[in-house]
């Protein structure tokens, strides 16, 4: 699903998440995230918040996405090479130059090794998200503002 953020109701952020006792991931699912999609607006999918949250967060601006039943799970998004390169740095996803998009410095994350069933699809993505809170996040309440440009 195509994202730009909407500009009321979506004040979420991954600092709520890392502030519950719930593992980051989880937390982030019970998130009612509102993007819109070029036609009206759409509660993306419960298992891509965190991820999209992040991104945008550290300063990548997230443009479609699929949480992928049991497979399929990706994030298109715009940011600099230098920050593709510390996402895919904070392991777990390939970051891909994305084939979607003629536009400059598109990327795509995608699960590393495809799993097998939703259950390991869960627990995959719950640590990615640790990955992700210890490479972007300090003390897990406040942003770690990598050095990059921002998005076109």
């Amino acid at each position: 699903m195509p994202l730009q953020k909407k500009s009321a109701k979506s004040s979420s952020s991954p600092a709520s998440c890392c502030a519950s006792s719930d593992a980051p991931w989880d937390a982030a699912r019970k998130l009612r995230l509102v993007r819109h999609d070029y036609r009206e607006n759409e509660v993306i999918d419960p298992g891509v918040n965190f991820f999209v949250l992040t991104l945008e967060a550290i300063g990548a601006s997230p443009k479609y996405s699929c949480e992928g039943h049991p497979s399929g799970f990706y994030v298109f998004f715009e940011a600099s090479y230098d920050l593709a390169i510390k996402i895919q740095n904070a392991g777990f996803f390939r970051v891909e130059i994305s084939s979607w998009s003629h536009e400059r410095d598109w990327w795509c994350i995608r699960i590393g090794c495809e799993p097998k069933s939703e259950r390991d699809k869960r627990r995959t993505l719950r640590m990615a998200a640790k990955a992700w809170q210890k490479a972007f996040w300090h003390n897990n309440s406040q942003p770690s503002t990598p050095t990059h440009d921002p998005p076109h």
